[in-house]
């Protein structure tokens, strides 16, 4: 479950201090309006249950948000998108949650990315952890958002905003 804090809300006691691990996520959309989400699951952690991801990860030394979003989107999904796909507004937030039994705090940099046509798709490099957590990777429609336990949440009721160019403050939430 996602509980939500308002912007600018003071993380728990005995959260780590900050800075949390910087992420760089992509919201893609393909030609035919479909978002790119990745479903997980738990195994260590099965009450859990199951979500759909949307596809990043922790930024590397030398690189800015947008381009660990396209690296780890190459890595997990295989779907190699181009810098210029990606849309100038941004959605940031703070957020922990549990990841194969164990609490992880991050800064994450959701960025939006529109495809006119399909891209290319490379194999995909995925991770022991990934290969453990990832159910499947889909295109899943916009219609369908508002029924799907999405992580970061909130993506359907954002997205619209984030399409036109909004930079939004997502606050602190905590995933568990």
């Amino acid at each position: 479950m996602l509980t939500p804090l308002a912007p600018g809300s003071v993380p728990p006691p005995g959260a780590p201090p900050r800075p949390w691990r910087l992420s760089g996520r992509l919201l893609l959309l393909d030609p035919d309006d479909r978002l790119l989400l990745v479903h997980c699951h738990d195994p260590v952690l099965p009450a859990l249950g199951e979500w759909w991801e949307v596809p990043g990860g922790g930024v590397d030394p030398g690189e800015d948000t947008v381009s660990a979003a396209l690296r780890e989107v190459a890595e997990e999904t295989g779907v190699v998108v181009p810098r210029e796909a990606v849309l100038p507004g941004r959605w940031e937030n703070e957020v922990t949650f549990l990841w194969l039994g164990n609490r992880h705090w991050a800064r994450n940099v959701v960025h939006v990315a529109r495809l006119a046509t399909p891209a290319p798709v490379v194999p995909v490099q995925r991770t022991a952890d990934e290969l453990q957590c990832f159910l499947a990777i889909t295109w899943v429609p916009r219609a369908e958002l508002p029924g799907l336990r999405t992580f970061p949440g909130e993506i359907a009721a954002l997205l619209p905003a984030l399409l036109d160019g909004a930079t939004l403050d997502g606050g602190f939430a905590v995933w568990s």
